[in-house]
């Protein structure tokens, strides 16, 4: 069963919680496999850089349960998705626009694509 997982983003976790700044990724419960977007070069902070799958994450504990009726689409998706080249990566940007997209954005997506 996949959900969604969330820790503090490496580096700025004396930010606590409040500051609301995670990387968020897909955790698979049966599995205990987890997929997320990173910057695969520096962190995306200024411009967009060439973006990586990452991995491992431990469970974590910001999650959120995928329904049921989306969860083999999400897993197929992941396994197609992390097959190819990772998407650019951009800190600021959750929606991909033009720029690259973060963690958030991608976890957005997978679900965008996989809502009916």
């Amino acid at each position: 069963m996949a959900k969604l997982g969330g820790r503090s983003i490496s580096g700025l976790q004396f930010l606590g919680n409040a500051a609301r700044l995670f990387h968020y990724y897909f955790y698979n419960t049966k599995t205990h496999q987890s997929v997320g977007l990173g910057p695969g070069e520096g962190t995306g902070l200024f411009c967009s850089v060439p973006g990586k799958w990452e991995g491992p994450e431990q469970q974590g504990t910001q999650y959120q349960t995928i329904p049921d009726r989306m969860q083999s689409c999400a897993d197929s998706t992941l396994q197609k998705d992390i097959k190819n080249k990772a998407p650019d990566y951009f800190f600021w940007d959750s929606w991909g626009a033009t720029n690259g997209t973060n963690c958030n954005g991608y976890v957005m997506s997978v679900l965008e694509r996989c809502s009916f």
